[in-house]
């Protein structure tokens, strides 16, 4: 994948991890503590399945070997929110919803700026050590006869081993 494409794919990434995190994570914290942790299962899916995308997307942005610039993003605008909170009040867009901790906006966060400092994380994948050329050819049956290996029969263990012996000889137990 070029090298833009990666960068232009990963930030579109992190975009959808932010608007992930500030719609999703109230709604989840908003009916773990509205129902005093006693909610429907139908809730308690929908609370799974928050979890699984959040950690999915996360897990895209930190390991993935897509651009860091979208954890680099992600991370900023998500720990500007978890120390801007007193100040800044995000939109209920979900019923039921409740801003969450802002220490786990920071811990979030922070999970995605530390992903994107480490310098692998910068360079573009690497390519095969080696491509097989347009007019490679299988070798033929004498070339792979050369470095096939040696058709010698196995060993048999000797007659007063304790290992029984095959076909050969006797099995002693």
């Amino acid at each position: 994948m070029p090298s833009p494409v990666r960068h232009i794919l990963s930030v579109l990434i992190g975009i959808v991890a932010i608007a992930a995190v500030v719609i999703l994570l109230p709604w989840m914290t908003g009916h773990l503590f509205m129902a005093g942790y006693i909610v429907d299962i139908g809730t308690r899916l929908g609370i799974f399945a928050v979890i699984l995308l959040l950690g999915a997307l996360m897990g895209v942005l930190t390991v993935s070997t897509f651009s860091p610039v979208g954890a680099l993003v992600s991370g900023v605008v998500l720990v500007a929110l978890g120390l801007l909170y007193p100040s800044v009040r995000l939109p209920e867009v979900l019923p039921g919803s409740s801003y969450p901790d802002p220490v786990l906006i920071l811990l979030i966060g922070g999970i995605l700026l530390t992903s994107a400092v480490f310098p692998h994380r910068w360079r573009a994948p690497r390519q095969p050590m080696h491509t097989l050329s347009p007019n490679w050819q299988p070798p033929t049956p004498a070339q792979s006869a050369m470095y096939a290996p040696p058709q010698s029969s196995p060993q048999s263990p000797p007659a007063n081993s304790p290992w029984p012996q095959g076909p050969q000889g006797p099995t002693q137990h």
